[in-house]
């Protein structure tokens, strides 16, 4: 209840507030090549674009990847980070979640012949502890990539050339105030 005084006189007004929480959220998930995924026990089958997935709220979500017979998992995005390597038996434990919105993208590829007997369970190369390597012997996690090969000495050089302009700048700029 609210009361305002207003010139001598109580003024009162009651106002109810209602909401209805969801019991579950829409989720997108997007299947790329042949497979299915189960998400707490519906099946949901791939090659197709879009499907709209209901997911229980404030509960954590399966969800479980099945390459078709052929094709291995090659990635799986949730709400854009990759968590491929964070998959157990192909399957991704989600937080629980309080909102519509969450998005999952499967990447299911065909199996080529180099890659056809070399992993029984369908997942490809993406195991949960795997490490990728670099041609030089060291963990692509372990050495990032700036993009910039540029050499510190060319950098330096530049910066030692720039120096010495700027202090003859200043050297003839007070000779001629003098």
């Amino acid at each position: 209840m609210v009361c305002v005084h207003f010139m001598g006189y109580i003024l009162s007004s009651t106002t109810t507030i209602t909401t209805q929480v969801p019991e579950t959220h829409k989720a997108t998930l997007t299947i790329a090549g042949k497979g299915t995924v189960t998400v707490n026990g519906q099946i949901y089958e791939g090659e197709v674009s879009h499907m709209e997935v209901k997911i229980p709220r404030l509960t954590e979500t399966e969800w479980k990847f099945s390459p078709a017979d052929g094709y291995t998992l090659e990635k799986v995005l949730y709400n854009g980070t990759d968590v491929t390597e964070k998959l157990t038996d192909h399957t991704y434990h989600a937080d629980p979640v309080n909102e519509d919105g969450t998005e999952v993208k499967v990447v299911f590829t065909e199996k080529t012949s180099d890659t056809a007997g070399s992993d029984p369970s369908g997942s490809g190369s993406h195991q949960s502890g795997s490490d990728t390597s670099t041609s030089g012997g060291t963990s692509a996690k372990d050495s990032p990539k700036t993009g910039d090969d540029t050499p510190i000495s060319l950098w330096m050089g530049a910066m030692t050339v720039s120096a010495v302009l700027a202090a003859c700048c200043f050297v003839l700029y007070r000779k001629k105030k003098a």
